[in-house]
């Protein structure tokens, strides 16, 4: 498997497994719950159902919504490599702004500075990395208490292969997973719903949500194939 890109939908209220533009997974949740809340083990259970398939994850990329110990855990037992956004807070960004020694380079036609260095904040979190990509904010830009005047983005890795460029253009390749879920809540040019996810079952089909989500993502699947 190249990679798994996983999406927290507050919209569908579910855990959306995605591999490519294929959805490999599908767990419905509580639309109120954190978006942390068991997420651990919502990955366990797809990992193990992967390999009950003979699959190996080899690489997985997630947003923020999964920078946490225990979650980072799960994942570096089941995947070679993985590429997460690290959560911003005070404490990392203080550390951030101090770095020296930045490295211009040129993602999609825009300069950033890149550094990595290594990551040391979750105690049973090992031999990994935070890259840190910067960009000069523009005049008159709205500045704010993390950022300062420089926006700062920052990804947890385990990966010390790929250079800190390479990094952040195979984390930003998630966004391509995005467009899934978003495929699966737009609308025609008929102005009808391309697979009804944004329609709720009426009540008393409540416990057949997960089995009505499942056949929009056979359906989604049925014609990325096609």
């Amino acid at each position: 498997m190249d990679k798994f890109d996983r999406i927290l939908s507050s919209v569908i209220d579910s855990h959306l497994g995605l591999r490519s533009r294929l959805i490999d997974y599908l767990e419905n949740r509580d639309g109120n719950a954190n978006v942390r809340f068991m997420q651990a083990e919502t990955h366990r259970r797809f990992f193990e159902m992967m390999r009950s398939f003979g699959i190996h994850v080899r690489s997985f990329r997630a947003d923020c919504g999964s920078y946490s110990e225990d979650i980072v855990k799960m994942v570096m037992e089941h995947t070679d490599k993985f590429y997460i956004r690290a959560e911003r807070h005070a404490g990392l960004y203080e550390k951030v702004k101090r770095l020296t020694g930045w490295t211009t380079v040129e993602i999609g036609f825009q300069q950033y500075d890149v550094q990595s260095f290594p990551f040391e904040s979750f105690e049973d979190v090992k031999h990994c990395r935070l890259v840190v990509q910067r960009q000069r904010k523009q005049k008159g830009e709205q500045l704010d208490i993390f950022d300062g005047e420089y926006t700062y983005r920052c990804i947890l890795t385990n990966d010390w292969d790929m250079t800190d460029e390479e990094i952040i253009l195979h984390y930003n390749k998630r966004g391509s997973a995005e467009h899934t879920k978003t495929y699966l809540l737009c609308t025609t040019k008929s102005g009808k719903n391309a697979f009804a996810a944004d329609i709720t079952p009426p009540r008393r089909l409540r416990r057949w949500t997960a089995a009505f989500f499942g056949v929009i993502a056979a359906g989604r699947n049925i014609e990325e194939q096609e």
